[in-house]
């Protein structure tokens, strides 16, 4: 069993370490967190050991690391430079959730308690799959976007990278959002939405 550095001890990354906790995958987990030059040593049972701008000289060689930071985009960049300097960046998936043997995901993606993934989805890099959110048959997932918790996904969905999708948002089958969306919490997406677009309510609507 190896350690697992998480970059990042706000609360995102707290459930990231407890998650990994509940694998028994790793003998040790720690943080790295900008806060530890103004004293963070410690984010609830787990140690703070240094700056996360400065984890090279702080990783050793058979560490695993993951970003506990919620942002799509700085989450993206992070995880380039990690892939680049070919460190060990897993997927993480809690015990309780149900992923199909069939499903494909990429490095550095978290599936959270409660999740669902069905049958020939395909999750990309540096996802988030929160708290009790499904995403079901043949949904494609995008690089670095996040779906929130409760949020569910109908079947054949697509979202495009770095999008986000809201606490308790649901979309119609097929739809397809597009890259560096956001849609609100709650809101029901029941046509495809272009890039870079904001939407909410129900239906959801783009933001005026």
């Amino acid at each position: 069993m190896t350690r697992l550095v998480i970059i990042g001890a706000g609360g995102h990354g707290k459930v990231i370490a407890d998650t990994a906790s509940c694998t028994h995958r790793w003998s040790e987990i720690v943080f790295l967190d900008d806060r530890y030059t103004q004293g963070l040593t410690q984010t609830s049972v787990w140690s703070v050991i240094g700056n996360s701008n400065a984890y090279r000289p702080l990783l050793q060689s058979d560490d695993a690391v993951l970003i506990g930071i919620g942002n799509n985009t700085i989450r993206e960049k992070i995880l380039h430079e990690m892939m680049s300097l070919q460190l060990h960046v897993p997927h993480l998936i809690h015990p309780s959730a149900y992923v199909s043997n069939t499903v494909q995901i990429g490095a550095g993606t978290v599936i959270f308690a409660q999740a669902a993934i069905n049958v020939d989805a395909q999750i990309g890099k540096g996802c988030i799959i929160n708290t009790s959110a499904s995403v079901d048959h043949d949904c494609v997932l995008d690089d670095f976007c996040h779906i929130s918790p409760g949020a569910h996904l109908a079947g054949g969905t697509k979202i495009g990278a770095r999008s986000w999708v809201g606490v308790g948002a649901v979309t119609k089958q097929l739809v397809e959002i597009g890259d560096d969306c956001m849609v609100g919490a709650g809101a029901a997406v029941v046509q495809n939405v272009y890039n870079e677009s904001i939407v909410m309510g129900v239906p959801a609507r783009m933001k005026s």
